[in-house]
């Protein structure tokens, strides 16, 4: 007789706040573990997040860490990685901060309206 141990999820001690730019990607980790091997479900401001892979905006790794693609504004907020296994549960929450375009993104962006306006291409 064989007998298998379970061990209820763990999640490793990381950061809890994250910084992304408006436009970047950035990876909010939950390096989750137990035995069983836990599923991971994420939330953002207490709403279920949809990573299956009709939605190209997030994406969960095998060790649960969520990255989300082109941040922007509406992204800000708590986020939740909860661990279940047949052992039990194991939550962390997460705050993403989103700031607007970075200072060399917003300088090319004027620097290329500039050149455009000065060639008599107007923008609207």
């Amino acid at each position: 007789m064989r007998c298998l141990s379970v061990v209820p999820p763990t999640i490793a001690n990381t950061s809890s706040d994250y910084t992304a730019v408006s436009g970047s990607s950035v990876r909010l980790v939950c390096d989750a573990d137990g035995r069983p091997r836990p599923d991971v479900v994420w939330t953002r401001n207490g709403r279920r997040l949809s990573v299956d892979t009709d939605d190209p905006h997030y994406s969960v790794d095998d060790d649960g860490t969520l990255t989300v693609f082109s941040v922007d504004d509406r992204d800000a907020g708590t986020y939740t990685c909860t661990a279940v296994n047949v052992a039990g549960l194991r939550e962390k929450r997460i705050n993403l901060l989103v700031h607007g375009q970075s200072a060399s993104q917003l300088s090319l962006s004027l620097s290329l309206s500039l050149s455009l306006f000065l060639s008599g291409v107007f923008i609207k």
